[in-house]
């Protein structure tokens, strides 16, 4: 597997992770995981994929039957702490120029995980959404500085969030 360069934010795996699709490069998408034996994947109406081997597997399948497809994403809702990111996204994919059918709409959470300082894609969990999207608002960034993904945080809908158990103020961007 090539190594790519280090990556500084999640926003740059996740932009890197996007470009591999779209490009159908296997190497480069393999590159942009953790080296974790830890990893996941669930493609739409897919099983639970664990481990480097099924994940990748499930990659170049994908790729092997495929053109390179139209593919934009945006950012909905972004929650980051110190070694972990957690991004849910909504993927619009086509066929490739000049080929016929119609877009799909996904919706996708993707987990990322910092290794001194180098961020890596954990997990990648798509599934075409029951109704829709939210209305086009701006995405919002939850942070809490103090957050452990070893305890459970709970999260309202308020801008006056607070993050528990620490009970310090979640800031909304």
């Amino acid at each position: 597997m090539e190594l790519c360069p280090p990556m500084k934010t999640p926003h740059d795996v996740e932009a890197a992770f996007y470009a591999a699709f779209r490009s159908l490069d296997a190497a480069g998408m393999q590159s942009l995981w953790s080296s974790s034996t830890q990893i996941f994947c669930v493609h739409p109406g897919g099983a639970l994929l664990t481990g480097s081997e099924a994940v990748f597997g499930s990659w170049l399948q994908i790729f092997a039957a495929a053109d390179p497809p139209q593919l934009e994403y945006r950012l909905l809702h972004s929650w980051q702490g110190e070694e972990l990111a957690v991004h849910l996204v909504e993927e619009r994919i086509q066929p490739s120029r000049g080929k016929t059918g119609g877009s799909a709409l996904v919706v996708a959470t993707n987990v990322y995980a910092a290794v001194r300082g180098d961020w890596r894609m954990l997990s990648h969990h798509a599934s075409l959404p029951m109704g829709l999207p939210p209305d086009s608002r701006e995405p919002r960034q939850v942070h809490c500085p103090r957050f452990f993904p070893t305890h459970a945080a709970r999260f309202s809908s308020y801008p006056d969030q607070v993050c528990r158990p620490h009970h310090r103020k979640a800031v909304l961007v």
